[in-house]
């Protein structure tokens, strides 16, 4: 096991990074499907929940409205209208939720391919020293900026 650490560890970072990514895109062929039913499981036990706390609010302000009139009325068809969008939202995102399986696993694939190819082929046609320097000057000129920025409204003490 010692060797394997530290033959991965002496790999270039680009490397390590497309490997770690391989298991996390292996990891969720094999278990994606497991993670998305129980969110989906989830999101029915939130739905369930909301519509007991909207049961407690309808019910008083119903009486309310039948005493009193139009104001309570108002009300009423206000929470009852946010209700219904909130309900029809959770359908949406369940019903997305229970796609074929195929559809995640081939989008994963593809942002898997284009992250490892941005990580893999700087540094196998050595156009640069890391992958990620290309944007370093840029990050350095935007940090600095923002320090200043920050150093000229007195957020901080140098």
């Amino acid at each position: 096991m010692y060797y394997l650490i530290n033959n991965f560890l002496s790999m270039p970072i680009s490397v390590r990074a497309t490997i770690f990514i391989s298991i996390l895109f292996l990891l969720w062929c094999l278990f994606g499907r497991i993670i998305l039913k129980f969110i989906s499981i989830l999101l029915w036990i939130l739905k369930k929940l909301f519509l007991g706390i909207y049961i407690l609010f309808e019910i008083p302000i119903s009486i309310l409205h039948s005493k009193f009139g139009s104001i309570f009325g108002i009300i009423d068809q206000c929470l009852t209208t946010s209700a219904e969008k909130v309900c029809n939202f959770m359908d949406k995102l369940f019903r997305k939720m229970n796609k074929p399986k195929t559809t995640y696993r081939k989008h994963a694939f593809i942002v898997y391919f284009f992250i490892s190819a941005y990580l893999l082929i700087p540094t196998y046609t050595n156009l640069t020293e890391k992958p990620f320097s290309f944007w370093q000057e840029t990050y350095v000129k935007k940090e600095s900026a923002i320090i200043q920025w920050m150093d000229d409204n007195a957020w901080f003490e140098k």
